[in-house]
């Protein structure tokens, strides 16, 4: 299976997850600069949780079998090809969904250490656990037991 999860969600390796390099200046110009850095690290923070939640809540997106239900398939290898595909799905269910919030998970906690936010950090954990416990979206299904 392909590594999890696509590459636009790694900010986490990006420029703007590390602090500024101040530059010369008094503490008004400084305390400026950080938060800017502050502003932007939110910024990419809350985009790529986006991406991530909607990623893990779409409907009827890549989480689901779209042949089910659908127009059977015919052959004599018809009921092998389906097994397959099941299989191979809940395979990459239970890889790239622990994956995925796991990603989700660190991406909001540590945007909150690095901005020192602690309310911020109560939300983020709070907003994960709730959508892995969410009965509409079953995330918590696709985990090891």
């Amino acid at each position: 299976l392909p590594s999890c999860p696509p590459a636009p969600c790694r900010w986490a390796f990006s420029s703007a997850h590390r602090p500024p390099a101040l530059r010369e200046g008094g503490p008004d110009e400084q305390f400026a600069q950080v938060a800017a850095w502050r502003a932007e690290l939110s910024s990419l923070a809350e985009k790529a949780a986006h991406a991530l939640e909607q990623t893990l809540r779409a409907p009827h997106g890549w989480l689901e079998d779209h042949h089910e239900g659908g127009v059977p398939a015919t052959g004599p290898d018809a009921d092998a090809e389906r097994r397959d595909r099941v299989a191979q799905l809940r395979r990459l269910q239970r890889t790239c969904v622990p994956q995925l919030v796991e990603l989700l998970h660190s991406v909001l906690l540590q945007t909150a250490r690095l901005t020192a936010d602690a309310a911020y950090a109560t939300h983020a954990l709070h907003f994960v656990a709730e959508l892995v416990a969410d009965e509409h979206y079953r995330l918590y299904a696709h985990f090891p037991r």
